[in-house]
């Protein structure tokens, strides 16, 4: 078998959406403080079968409190699902943060990957149809003793397991702050990956 016929044999679709979104307040007086961070992500229409799937989800939350009177709280989703026929994918997180009053911190972390295993016969095209969201929120009162920040990263990946070789990629990450002007969305994608209007 030749190089390249072995090249399309063999690949492997991955998709990890990961979020975290943390506040931190120090106020001698009252203030609030919020961070949420979404996503989700579908994949459709696979010209193809996979041959084996697999997901994971999980998530993280941690909320402290200084203060006689502080309040904080945290909720994390992560959901993802992979099924063979037909072949359907997604997985969506959330993560949000918030406090009020004096001194607190909360942060909260949810995270999910699918995957899926195709075996394509060489010289056949491989295609799919994706869609995929990130909302980032963040909310102060003080921006002089306050801070929220929110971030998210969407991103998949085609890799030719074979040779260890990414094909094709997607990616898009954000981050948001209720302090300062550390704020930016970036998006990397190569160049088979089309987008509708």
């Amino acid at each position: 078998m030749s190089k390249k016929n072995k090249l399309f044999q063999k690949l492997f679709i991955a998709a990890a959406p990961f979020l975290a979104s943390s506040v931190l307040g120090i106020s001698p007086s009252r203030a609030a403080t919020f961070a949420s961070s979404t996503s989700n992500l579908e994949f459709e229409n696979f010209s193809q079968a996979p041959s084996s799937v697999s997901a994971f989800a999980d998530t993280d939350a941690d909320s402290q409190l200084f203060g006689k009177r502080a309040i904080a709280g945290t909720q994390t989703e992560a959901n993802a699902s992979f099924i063979d026929s037909p072949a359907f994918a997604s997985n969506e997180n959330l993560s949000k943060a918030f406090g009020d009053n004096q001194a607190y911190l909360a942060s909260a972390e949810s995270e999910s990957e699918i995957i899926g295993d195709f075996e394509i016969k060489a010289g056949n095209n491989f295609s799919f149809d994706f869609t995929g969201n990130l909302n980032l929120e963040t909310s102060i009162d003080n921006p002089l003793i306050e801070n929220a920040v929110s971030t998210g990263e969407i991103f998949f990946g085609l890799w030719d397991i074979d040779n260890e070789t990414l094909l094709d990629n997607f990616s898009l990450i954000g981050n948001l702050t209720g302090k300062d002007d550390n704020d930016f969305i970036e998006l990397d994608k190569s160049n088979n990956v089309n987008f509708n209007e």
